[in-house]
């Protein structure tokens, strides 16, 4: 019997059970089947840590990807917080010797999710466009740190969400993806995040 066909057979019997299905082979069908029947699906090899939070022995971590914008980033973690996450802010986190780079990616390979704020802290536009076509972009920090998990996280994995603070240009490639709305107060916004990362 495969896991999924387990799975099927073992909810019926323990409905109230909370399932994972740990795979070698990664599969969308398995993967969007997962989604569908709220059951965990994780692709081997699995970190300790990961199995921890499995078991509710240790909280979710989020890593929150910022720019400029300190007040979007006490309201995230304020959020966090609020739903038991634990925020991970990178200037926050000791160095320890390392390289900025090296620092991100130890940190990064920590967390479980990424909440990425998409704040208007940069002005560009096309360099054959004229000045007064300029628009708020975010850090550049802030794409690629989002880059970076979407791959590491898997984009469709739900585990990397941008919430917006104001009228910010979205690069093409992002088109078309939920952002939450920063606006929101804190338990709207705790609601919602609550929602996508449970």
């Amino acid at each position: 019997m495969g896991g999924m066909a387990f799975i099927r057979a073992a909810k019926e019997k323990w409905k109230k059970t909370k399932f994972v299905l740990i795979t070698g082979q990664p599969s969308i069908e398995a993967e969007e089947w997962s989604k569908t029947n709220n059951v965990t699906y994780l692709l081997k090899p699995i970190a300790r840590n990961s199995f921890k939070r499995l078991l509710v022995e240790q909280p979710l971590k989020a890593f929150v990807v910022h720019g400029r914008d300190t007040k979007a980033v006490s309201k995230i973690k304020a959020t966090l917080q609020k739903i038991k996450i634990i925020p991970v802010v990178l200037m926050e986190q000791p160095s320890k010797g390392k390289t900025v780079i090296e620092k991100f990616e130890d940190v990064a390979s920590k967390c479980d999710c990424a909440i990425v704020a998409f704040s208007p802290d940069d002005f560009g536009k096309l360099a054959s466009e004229p000045r007064s076509k300029d628009k708020f972009r975010v850090r550049q920090n802030v794409l690629f740190e989002l880059g970076y998990f979407c791959a590491s996280l898997r984009r469709n994995s739900g585990r990397v969400v941008m919430i917006h603070f104001g009228d910010v240009e979205i690069p093409s490639d992002l088109a078309g993806i939920v952002r939450l709305d920063g606006k929101k107060s804190i338990a709207e916004l705790a609601k919602t995040l609550r929602a996508e990362l449970f």
